[in-house]
């Protein structure tokens, strides 16, 4: 599993300060994507280590994160992104996936506590 980037965000899960990760790859190309650039097989591999290291960059001094959700932008295609919202767990963070699929996987489903499914709809911009 590959990711472009990876930010904290503010608005996109309710009350939760996120840290995002845009996984690349997706198969879905839906009409006036979003972000189309994540439709390509680019971006760096994302292993827990890594993974590991990012969130420590949002770490304060005395070890506390500032986030509390770790949001996949896509993803949910790739076997091992149910390791990753296992380790969040285990790890005390909230976990969400946003898909352009209109269904995910029951086992990927029960390690979420939210998600966002269905395309871009480029007339309503969401």
């Amino acid at each position: 599993m590959k990711y472009l980037t990876e930010q904290i965000v503010f608005q996109e899960i309710p009350s939760e300060i996120s840290l995002a990760f845009e996984i690349t790859n997706c198969p879905r190309r839906c009409p006036g994507c979003h972000t189309p650039e994540l439709q390509g097989d680019c971006g760096e591999v994302l292993t827990i280590q890594k993974f590991d290291q990012i969130c420590e960059k949002y770490a304060s001094y005395d070890g506390k994160y500032m986030f509390g959700c770790v949001l996949f932008l896509g993803g949910e295609q790739h076997p091992e992104i149910n390791d990753f919202l296992e380790h969040c767990r285990k790890n005390g963070f909230k976990t969400a996936l946003y898909t352009g699929a209109n269904s995910v996987d029951i086992n990927v489903l029960k390690n979420l506590d939210y998600v966002k499914l269905g395309e871009y709809n480029e007339a309503l911009g969401a």
